[in-house]
């Protein structure tokens, strides 16, 4: 349907509804000396998995996963910064040409 990945929103959506410029902003406030954000397989893979039971994977990687539907984890402060990031992508949606995914564009995310 011509959606793409969008690491801010976790899903895939029209053009019209990713606001690329805090999606690049996003994925460069992570902890990682590069910016980078930390994500986690569940044990899925024939990879080692750390002391949690997680297995580290990049930011790269989450593109295939969500291409083959498979799930993911990050952090509590990516959450965090998810919905901090969320609540500027629902104010910047008032002033300029993107649109806000209907179940991020609500109160209740704000509340969250």
């Amino acid at each position: 349907m011509g959606c793409h990945y969008d690491h801010l929103a976790v899903d895939w959506l029209p053009d019209s509804c990713i606001d690329k410029d805090l999606v690049i902003e996003f994925d460069a406030s992570g902890p990682g000396a590069d910016g980078s954000w930390p994500y986690f397989d569940v044990g899925n893979s024939t990879e080692a998995a750390d002391a949690s039971g997680f297995v580290p994977i990049n930011n790269t990687d989450i593109d295939e996963f969500a291409k083959a539907g498979r799930w993911y984890f990050a952090t509590r402060e990516w959450h965090i910064l998810h919905c901090m990031f969320t609540w500027r992508k629902q104010y910047r949606a008032r002033f300029g040409a993107i649109n806000v995914e209907p179940w991020n564009d609500n109160e209740e995310h704000i509340e969250h």
